[in-house]
């Protein structure tokens, strides 16, 4: 299964949709600098065929708060669509869209799938099994995890090429060996018997609980066998029909009619009802004779709480009256002081409302004359800010008319300034106007002239170069110029003396021409400056009025503001005039008193008669307030005390008789009829209790033979259990053991397997790192399977090429080989496990940029075995997909791959739209470059490519 195309859109550095059609391709390169688009290329095949990115798989707080499949420009949802072709012909299109919503802070893990496969089509669920099935060959369904197969065989990306060797823990690196070849299922067959041991465990912890339960309760139930066997011993036997003549005339004292015959269990369950009975009648008696008890305790406290509320009662109404006196008198004595103030308030009024009217009328006049100051400094503000003298010379002209306030001699100079202006601006618009005139002229003069010392410079040029070919060759029979025969290399020397003699006939003249132009153009170019000088000259004294026109009218708001505030305070003035008559005539109609004839006499008659009404309440003089307020407080203390004494009372007396409480004869009458009840409710429970106690004592002992009878059967039945359950818990020991025993022994039999791939698969990583490595001592690869901790490890090894054994050096690659030298060992091994897998049909092998620090001999290596990869005939017929920012490794793929269907995706530039294609350049619907297979002829640069070839190579 090969890919055909691939469209991207919204998708990581991809922001507009582009599509790549690449059917016909054997090899596929992406060419571009860093940053420009080439990973996104590859990222966008492994989520459309996975949903998932690898390197993006591990754990991070920062990826689950992150953006990044979309595209961060872009409002559309990404959206990946791929279409594979099988050998057979059947087409599969794949379509990957992200599913952004607007509360996610991470748009990761979150996609929708839709496949169609030869016009079949499926959605959600069903379209990912439809995928794994097309993919996946059927015996490898169960085998292994998509992702995670495509990116140990078919995708190798930068990051991943040093972590195949440094990276990856060698526990790692033996599970990808295990999943690319299938032992890895074998340790599903381990996870299963962990779960029955796991099961097996917990079946044998819940058996010893229930075996322990089982004990404990034998042990109880013994202790019981031996206290009834003591209480017996104690006890002298009676016979049963004795034991039922005395109880029945016993439950018939308790008021119980039963029949003549009935059996000690019937006697026992009703006196046990009974005593039930009567425990619940002993309760309530008990609380009953409580609560009367607390009751009758409170009644002398309730009998005070009456009499202290009528007398604070009492207390309080004199109290508001003294009150109410002493505010009275105290509104007397403010209006004896204000009344002298009061007489002029209406007086007082009439004079502020009068000054208030002045200013504002002031106010209004100022406004006017501000307003036009306004209008007057916006127009000439707006004349120097953009010079367009026509457009608001007019306007100022009016306003100046209408300004009578503006002193005239400011006046005038504004007048003055503004003609002056405008005279001098129209001078500079013909000045201007005839110096672009003048300008041109003289730049049209000035070409005439470059151009025609040009044509004279390369005429002499032209005859130097002829004279010089003649000095080398004097044996000339005619012109080399025009080819006329008979010319001898004197005649045309002395023609060219002569021609460069002359001067072209045409410069004198231009040039003076050239000079008047600028002599005429420069004239008037001082003229403009002298001009636009006297415009700024203008435009400063204008500036300078501007600013006494604005002094002028920040004088005007200034004045304006203070009359504002003289208002404000005659109108605050005025408003406490107002509030004073006003408050004045409240009080005097409160008190009842006319405010005309003489209000002085009628003030005191009204005091007189207060200070009388507080000598009636044993008062003499003007109440104090302070003292009559905390004897308010006290009073209201007092009966808020009294009150909630009396509801205690009323509470505790209805919970106890139901009825209200009046008067204390009432209290005491129904309290006496209490206490005769309660003790004859006590005396007759008393003789109750005792009878039953002794009848279940004769009952109690009867039984208690019963109880031994079954608890002895009882402790039998336990003591089966108990030896079942010990033997099952043997059992389950048996079969943990046998478990235990087949676990242990599977990473042995997984371990053997690999054994025999590592053996295959050495052969072809050793044939591949020999063809691309550099090291120039360290040529051989080894690999050794053993177990740490119960983990089975993937060692790498490197050696040197000794003829024996022993004479060789081994050594961990990690520490001593270059990154150049790293880098071939993970492509070796990535190659080879892309070579020799089985899992999967598809036929692609994608590579983001493998050559990073590589000399010239390993990339030259390297593209000989990419070509033998892809080819038909004798290679593995894979199709593969490389990228590369290097401009060398790039122009060596094209001439290696001419012979092969290679396809070229050039990347220009990058910009908001995401990256750009060389091919856009020509509006090609494609953006793919192919290159067609050239005819299959050996040519000079192949030589070097032959050679290597012919260097053994088996996979």
């Amino acid at each position: 299964m090969r890919i055909s195309s691939l469209e991207i859109g919204s998708f990581r550095g991809f922001s507009q949709k582009r599509r790549f059609d690449f059917e016909q391709t054997q090899i596929l390169v992406l060419y571009g600098p860093n940053g420009h688009g080439k990973t996104s290329f590859f990222d966008a095949i492994e989520w459309v065929l996975t949903g998932e990115i690898c390197r993006y798989n591990s754990p991070s707080d920062e990826k689950n708060k992150t953006r990044f499949i979309g595209n961060r420009l872009s409002s559309q949802p990404p959206r990946v669509q791929i279409e594979i072709i099988a050998s057979n012909g059947d087409v599969l299109v794949l379509t990957r869209t992200g599913i952004v919503v607007a509360d996610n802070r991470s748009d990761y893990g979150k996609s929708s799938l839709v496949v169609v496969v030869n016009g079949l089509r499926s959605e959600g669920k069903a379209a990912e099994g439809t995928l794994r099935k097309c993919l996946i060959h059927e015996a490898w369904l169960d085998k292994i995890d998509l992702n995670r197969g495509l990116n140990l065989s078919h995708f190798l990306g930068q990051e991943r090429i040093s972590f195949i060797l440094r990276g990856m823990r060698d526990s790692e690196r033996y599970d990808s060996m295990s999943l690319i070849f299938g032992t890895e299922h074998f340790y599903k067959f381990k996870q299963s018997f962990l779960d029955v041991k796991k099961t097996l465990e917990s079946d044998i912890k819940d058996k010893e609980l229930i075996i322990n339960q089982r004990m404990q309760h034998r042990r109880n139930f013994q202790e019981q066998v031996e206290n009834i066997r003591k209480k017996l011993i104690d006890n002298d036997e009676e016979g049963k029909d004795v034991i039922l003549e005395v109880l029945h005339p016993l439950v018939f004292k308790l008021g119980i009619d039963i029949p003549q015959k009935m059996e000690l269990q019937g006697y026992r369950s009703i006196l046990e009802n009974k005593r039930e009975e009567l425990q619940r009648k002993r309760y309530n008696l008990n609380d009953y004779e409580s609560r009367y008890r607390i009751l009758i305790s409170t009644v002398p406290e309730w009998k005070n709480a009456n009499k202290a509320i009528q007398e604070n009662k009492e207390k309080l109404n004199n109290y508001e009256v003294l009150l109410d006196i002493e505010t009275k008198l105290k509104n007397i004595q403010w209006l004896k002081e204000k009344y002298a103030e009061f007489k002029n308030t209406e007086e007082q009024i009439t004079k502020i409302a009068l000054q208030i009217q002045e200013l504002n009328n002031t106010i209004i006049i100022k406004e006017s004359v501000i307003n036009e100051l306004y209008k007057l400094l916006h127009n000439l503000n707006e004349l120097m800010g953009q010079h367009h003298l026509e457009d608001y010379v007019p306007k100022i002209f009016e306003l100046l008319t209408l300004c009578e306030f503006l002193d005239r001699g400011i006046k005038e100079e504004i007048h003055k300034n503004l003609l002056d202006l405008l005279e001098t601006h129209k001078l500079l618009i013909i000045d201007s106007e005839k110096y672009q005139i003048a300008l041109s002229s003289y730049q049209s003069w000035e070409d005439i002239y470059n151009n025609i010392k040009t044509t004279d410079f390369s005429h002499k040029e032209f005859l130097k170069n002829v004279k010089t070919f003649i000095s080398e060759d004097r044996k000339l029979s005619r012109c080399p110029v025009c080819g006329t025969e008979g010319m001898s290399a004197g005649h045309i020397l002395k023609y060219i003396d002569e021609q460069e003699q002359l001067i072209h006939p045409e410069l004198n003249t231009t040039l003076s021409c050239l000079e008047d132009a600028r002599k005429q153009f420069k004239e008037l170019e001082i003229l403009v400056a002298k001009n636009k000088n006297k415009i700024k000259n203008g435009l400063q004294n204008l500036q300078n009025l501007t600013d006494k026109v604005q002094q002028l009218f920040e004088d005007e708001n200034r004045s304006t503001a203070q009359i504002s505030e003289q208002m404000g305070i005659l109108r605050e003035r005025r408003d406490q005039i107002e509030k004073l008559s006003t408050e004045f005539r409240e009080r005097s109609e409160l008190l009842n008193i006319k405010l005309n004839g003489n209000v002085l006499s009628e003030f005191t008659k009204a005091e007189n008669m207060l200070l009388l009404c507080t000598k009636d309440l044993g008062i003499d003089g003007t109440p104090n307030r302070v003292e009559i307020t905390k004897a308010v407080k006290l009073a209201s203390d007092n009966i808020q005390k009294a009150d909630n004494i009396q509801l205690q009372f009323n509470d505790r007396f209805i919970d106890l008789t139901g009825t209200q409480p009046n008067s204390l004869q009432d209290v005491e009458l129904l309290l006496h009829k209490e206490e005769e009840k309660l003790q004859q409710d006590i005396s007759l429970l008393n003789s109750h209790e005792q009878l039953t106690l002794k009848g279940v004592a004769i009952i109690a002992r009867e039984l208690d033979l019963e109880t031994l009878s079954n608890l002895t059967v009882q402790i039998n039945q336990i003591e089966q259990t108990i030896q079942q359950l010990q033997f099952e818990k043997d059992n389950l020991e048996n079969d943990l053991e046998t478990v235990k025993e087949v676990i242990d022994k599977i990473p042995e039999a997984v371990d053997k397997l690999n054994e025999q791939v590592v053996d295959e698969l050495l052969e072809t990583i050793q044939s591949i790192f020999f063809r691309i490595n550099s090291h120039p001592l360290y040529r051989y690869l080894e690999f050794d399977t053993n177990q740490r901790y119960k983990v089975n490890r993937l060692i790498l090894s490197v050696l040197t090429g000794g003829n024996e054994i022993d004479s060789m050096d081994k050594a961990n690659p990690s520490f001593i080989f270059s990154s150049a030298q790293i880098n071939a060992i993970a492509l070796s091994f990535f190659l080879s496990m892309a070579l020799k897998q089985h899992w999967t049909r598809l036929k692609f092998i994608c590579m983001d940029d493998p050559v990073q620090s590589m000399d010239d001999f390993n990339v030259l290596a390297f593209v000989d075995l990419i070509r033998l990869i892809t080819e038909n005939d004798r290679g593995m017929n894979k199709q593969v997909i490389i990228s590369t920012h290097d401009s060398t490794f790039f122009e060596l793929i094209k001439r290696k791959f001419r012979f092969l269907k290679l396809g070229i995706i050039k990347f220009e530039g990058y910009g908001v739209q995401g990256p750009s294609f060389q091919m856009d350049n020509f509006n090609a619907q494609s953006l793919v470059e192919f290159v067609h297979p050239r005819e299959n002829k050996i040519l000079p640069e192949d030589f070097l490519s032959i050679e290597k070839e012919l260097i053994s190579f088996k996979f």
